[in-house]
């Protein structure tokens, strides 16, 4: 049996059990079983693995709130988004692959995935305060965080979880994340076409968000200032 436990070592470990347990024509099997795409050494169960998309979203959330009550302009907020987020994914990738050698691969993929996923968190979240105030923060914080990152599979695998939330949760920046990252670290970017896709797609909306909140912005600021003449 061939096993992959990179892509989640608790799938990998059940399967393993699974093996161990047929007995065609009563005869236990003899073959045994191998693992083609191990984890990392230095974390074996994949523990600290599934530990990373926490502070990822957390960190986004974060930047986009110090963002939006710190930057006035939202030009210079959305730029300000952009620079955290490449920021945090060089910090948090120089912590996973050089001090808590959690990941293998290239430290620059590494850096730019989880670069996008900050920008795919905090644009998202600082294009929801644009456009309906201060409401954005708790919609953003309940989408991302406390649906996001139960249903990641980052700890397990999408597969595990029940259906369709094992599905849906890979159509949001955590479950995307940890996909994508396996894929990069481990599988030379194997299967990342779709996380990758989902990341941009938030970072878009996010950024459309961002314009809607301004063009908004503009016409309330218009109407005001027409009814100024009236009102002197």
């Amino acid at each position: 049996m061939l096993t992959a436990s990179a892509a989640s070592p608790l799938v990998a470990q059940q399967l393993g059990a699974m093996a161990a347990q047929l007995r065609p024509g009563g005869a236990p099997v003899s073959s045994p079983v191998q693992d083609v795409v191990a984890a990392d050494s230095d974390d074996p169960r994949g523990a600290g693995f599934g530990a990373l998309a926490l502070p990822l979203v957390m960190s986004g959330l974060a930047g986009a709130v110090l963002l939006t009550f710190a930057i006035p302009s939202l030009a210079w907020r959305t730029a300000g988004t952009a620079i955290f987020a490449v920021l945090g994914g060089l910090d948090v990738a120089w912590i996973a692959q050089g001090w808590l050698s959690l990941l293998p691969g290239s430290y620059i993929t590494l850096a730019g995935v989880m670069a996008l996923t900050v920008l795919a968190v905090s644009g998202t979240v600082v294009g929801l305060a644009a456009a309906i105030g201060r409401a954005g923060f708790g919609l953003g914080a309940l989408t991302l965080l406390l649906l996001g990152n139960p249903l990641s599979g980052a700890t397990s695998a999408p597969e595990l979880l029940p259906q369709p939330w094992g599905a849906i949760g890979q159509y949001l920046p955590p479950g995307a994340s940890a996909t994508l990252l396996r894929s990069a670290a481990f599988f030379d970017g194997a299967g990342g076409a779709g996380p990758l896709t989902v990341l941009a797609a938030w970072a878009a909306a996010g950024l459309v968000l961002v314009v809607v909140g301004g063009l908004r912005g503009r016409s309330a600021g218009e109407a005001e200032h027409g009814r100024e003449p009236a009102l002197a």
